[in-house]
């Protein structure tokens, strides 16, 4: 494992990805039975083609839109069922690009911004075609209210569950994310930086601690015994809170959304969003704001960490 990205220099970033595979514990039980072995099935297939993940992302992105045409239809319930189905494959194609990438090796911030991109906009499509769905019932101005709310919802959480889940394979795998770029190294379209500073400054939210461990393991290199303790400590601080983190994920969204779709009641899924998932939200923010403050306070102790890390 290369230990390089905890430096500070963009331009020095390495993606350990050798195994090409994602940490177990980082696996809920769709995305390692289904998504994501379908998922690797179409990026090994796909490596021999001239197709790019960036073009992976956005067929994603295009199937999200299909489910919302299906949602939106009145065809009930097949119509649903297509819409659901097209939804969960939007799941296996935003693991494919990924894979893709490292297959192909063409990680890069760049590619990371387009995927979320994608992912976005064709998610706020889906709510804008739901919030019209919804107007024939509770009136629009109503309708859009809860539709924003709740979309607004979704960025903010899926934003903190992103980032945790990012930084702590930075901490542990050395992966490396969008966080260890400067603005020019990220694209040469001015667009995408400032979409990559928008997301960047949303994700101050959910690190709490980011600074203070990132130099731990930077004052470690050099030294594999306390490289090895660092990583210890932080596997068994965060460790327990990666599977209640799974509560935001994207995967119980979509199943959600199906259910209610299916029960003939969308209303329900935005009041889940806004009220069960934004409850969810505080709660696990609370659990890591903790969680950090007792690592670096396990850090302090450690032989050969900085005192540094007391800020």
């Amino acid at each position: 494992m290369h230990d390089n990205s905890q430096n500070g220099d963009a331009k020095q970033v390495a993606f350990d990805d050798a195994a090409l595979k994602r940490p177990r514990e980082l696996e809920d039980w769709l995305n390692f039975y289904l998504y994501h072995p379908l998922s690797w099935k179409i990026a090994n297939g796909l490596s021999r083609t001239a197709i790019t993940p960036n073009l992976v992302s956005l067929a994603g992105g295009l199937s999200v839109v299909t489910c919302a045409y299906f949602y939106t239809i009145p065809s009930w319930p097949q119509a649903v069922i297509i819409g659901l189905l097209a939804h969960m494959l939007w799941h296996v194609l935003d693991g494919a690009d990924g894979d893709l990438a490292r297959i192909n090796g063409k990680v890069s911030p760049h590619g990371e911004i387009v995927d979320g991109l994608s992912d976005y906009l064709s998610h706020i499509i889906l709510y804008c075609m739901m919030a019209h769905l919804l107007a024939a019932g509770l009136g629009s101005k109503v309708a859009w209210a809860v539709v924003i709310a709740a979309g607004l919802s979704r960025i903010v959480q899926a934003n903190f569950y992103e980032v945790r889940r990012r930084q702590y394979q930075l901490w542990v795998y050395n992966r490396g994310w969008l966080k260890q770029f400067s603005r020019h190294d990220i694209s040469p379209g001015i667009g995408l930086n400032i979409v990559a500073q928008m997301y960047l400054r949303l994700s101050q939210h959910a690190l709490a601690a980011d600074r203070s461990i990132d130099s731990a393991l930077s004052a470690a290199q050099g030294n594999p015994k306390v490289q090895r303790n660092v990583r210890e400590t932080i596997i068994r601080h965060h460790r327990p809170l990666l599977g209640p983190l799974g509560l935001l994920s994207a995967n119980h969204r979509t199943i959600f959304l199906g259910l209610a779709m299916l029960a003939g009641m969308p209303l329900w899924y935005f009041l889940y969003e806004i009220i069960l998932l934004n409850g969810a939200l505080i709660w696990l923010k609370i659990l890591f704001i903790r969680a950090d403050r007792a690592m670096v306070a396990e850090l302090l102790t450690l032989d050969g960490s900085p005192r540094s890390a007391r800020r």
